[in-house]
């Protein structure tokens, strides 16, 4: 829910549970029933090696109505990557298409029309089709960098790595509206972390493995050879064997942190790109900033604000608006003054993020359900399944029981 792909004009959903005025794709995505929104002619369903029912409907936009400058189309390349992987089998390519409630065939000629949404949909459907948990991962170290948009010339045109990471930074919402890149000093290195809004990457860890791959491998491709990565760092490593992420990435991986993020050592920003152009930059950013202005990618709404600061305190209880709003710099009654003008309230954010990542942990067998509870501020595991039964009809253990 609140920590789904987004909201439907830039996010690319809607959503017809009654009473419901967001968009819901949320983890696990096993037997989901999709469709798309305008006409509901596109059907599909994303089936688990367990076969499970669909368990929570949710809506596609309908891209072929959205003008080829809508905010929540993104490029095709991606999406093309995933579905080209040799890994991928006809059948499995033909589910993918099917559940993201796209034409069966790719086109030749012409973009492909999709949202990050159908980005998700296809990855994990073809996650669960190959029965690889790590396919995000591969496909994302396999895709081929050189394939470009606006923003890789820009980057293939920077004159060192540093200054790539700067470019992504800065024009990132150009081809993804509400995608950011951060980098941070870390002691003699520079920490890099991914946020693609709302909590998606949380909900979604095999987008986020396919994004950390895609990273790396273009870092890579513009050097012309390795680059030296201290570490990186996925959502939930217990899903993943050990020594799984490090084979495929080629970086040591930290099992202690749950943030899709990567560590550089200091040096490695002053490695040169193999196609630096500082006059063709000069000219890509220039039009890069019109293209942003254009975008009007502004902050994020006070929703993806509030979500953002609730997500780390939860293992020590649901924090209060009090709380949240203090750190804003608001009044509580002015926090949810700006909540309701975006048709939401505090409690209403506080616990569509708690369903969306109950049922992203409630996919992973290994995690008890007194452990669930607390990491969603629970008091106990009868506090967290009282919740539960009042968001979804039916128990933590009877949901499990399907995927």
């Amino acid at each position: 829910m609140g920590a789904c792909l987004g909201y439907l004009e830039w996010r690319g959903l809607s959503c017809d549970a009654p009473g419901c005025e967001r968009c819901h794709l949320t983890a696990p995505f096993s037997g989901r029933r999709l469709t798309g929104s305008r006409g509901g002619s596109q059907t599909g369903y994303l089936q688990s090696g367990a076969g499970s029912m669909a368990l929570t409907q949710a809506k596609l936009l309908d891209v072929t109505t959205l003008p080829a400058d809508h905010p929540a189309l993104v490029p095709d390349l991606w999406g093309r990557s995933m579905l080209g992987h040799p890994l991928v089998t006809p059948a499995a390519r033909a589910a993918a298409l099917q559940a993201a409630g796209l034409s069966p065939q790719l086109p030749g000629d012409g973009a492909l029309k999709l949202t990050q949404a159908h980005e998700v949909v296809i990855l994990e459907t073809l996650c669960a089709e190959l029965r690889d948990p790590a396919f995000g991962a591969r496909a994302g170290i396999a895709h081929d960098a050189l394939q470009r948009t606006i923003l890789t010339y820009m980057l293939f045109s920077a004159a060192r790595l540093g200054d790539m990471l700067a470019l992504v930074s800065r024009y990132l919402p150009v081809t993804r509206i509400r995608s950011r890149l951060q980098t941070s000093d870390a002691d003699g290195a520079v920490r890099v972390d991914f946020d693609y809004g709302a909590g998606a990457l949380a909900a979604h860890p095999q987008y986020g493995d396919f994004i950390m791959g895609a990273v790396v491998k273009t870092m890579r491709t513009a050097i012309g050879g390795p680059v030296p990565v201290d570490w990186v760092s996925v959502c939930d490593p217990r899903r993943l064997a050990p020594g799984v992420m490090e084979s495929i990435l080629g970086c040591p991986m930290r099992r202690d942190l749950s943030d899709f993020a990567m560590q550089v050592p200091r040096a490695a920003l002053d490695l040169p790109v193999a196609t630096a152009d500082a006059r063709l930059l000069e000219h890509l950013t220039a039009y890069g900033d019109i293209l942003l202005e254009r975008r009007n990618a502004g902050p994020a709404t006070t929703r993806d604000e509030v979500e953002r600061l609730i997500l780390p305190r939860l293992s020590f209880g649901a924090p209060g608006i009090e709380e949240i709003a203090a750190d804003m710099g608001l009044s509580p009654r002015t926090l949810s003054r700006r909540l309701e003008r975006e048709g939401s309230s505090y409690r209403a954010v506080l616990e569509d993020l708690r369903y969306s990542l109950a049922r992203h942990y409630l996919a992973d067998r290994g995690l008890p359900l007194a452990e669930i509870a607390f990491l969603l501020g629970f008091a106990d595991q009868s506090g967290f399944g009282t919740a539960f039964r009042r968001w979804a009809g039916f128990t933590p253990g009877q949901y499990r029981q399907t995927l």
